[in-house]
């Protein structure tokens, strides 16, 4: 029974490098999906600015795929941390930073590594984000300054009898594609 206990340590230690192994690839896996997205985020703004509507509907499709394979990768990498923790022995609250310093220096390098990287993406895809927000809702304020000049009567809310609000009975407004 010697053997068998002293194959459990060595057991334990494979099964820990698989995690690590396999925390590594997702991570790296993320990384590629954040800048992807960030990417794709840019070619929204420059094919709005060019008006290309059809080429904007594609790109919004691919960012809803982009976004829900983030998404998915986020909760496996999220699945596969947690497993390490209880692996190595650690409190489920503990910090990434914190949970590395317990692996041996190349793994800690590179893993290290992967999360500044991860972080920097993450950054990258929050202030493309911000700048296409800030975009779409400068322009969206034009185009209702603009509406209200032109068309006095729908300024404000209208309001029913009883107090609620009430749509505008008027046919909907239209706008060539080119606008």
């Amino acid at each position: 029974d010697v053997c068998s206990s002293d194959l459990k340590p060595k057991i334990k230690e494979k099964e820990r490098n698989v995690l690590i192994d396999e925390l590594k690839n997702l991570m790296q896996i993320e990384i590629d999906l954040l800048n992807g997205f960030a990417g794709l985020e840019v070619k929204l703004q420059e094919t709005f600015l060019r008006r290309d509507w059809p080429e904007l509907d594609t790109l919004v499709s691919k960012l809803g795929y982009f976004s829900g394979r983030i998404e998915a990768m986020e909760q496996r990498r999220h699945s596969v941390f947690l497993e390490l923790k209880v692996s190595l022995k650690l409190a489920e609250k503990m910090t990434f930073n914190r949970v590395i310093m317990e692996m041996s220096g190349e793994n800690r390098e590179e893993l290290s590594d992967l999360y500044r990287k991860l972080k920097i993406a993450v950054i990258r895809v929050r202030g493309v984000t911000g700048r296409l927000g800030y975009y779409y809702r400068s322009v969206s304020d034009s185009v209702d300054r603009v509406l209200s000049e032109l068309l006095p009567y729908r300024k404000g809310r209208i309001y029913s009898r009883v107090g609620l609000p009430r749509a505008v009975e008027e046919a909907s407004l239209i706008f060539n594609r080119e606008l």
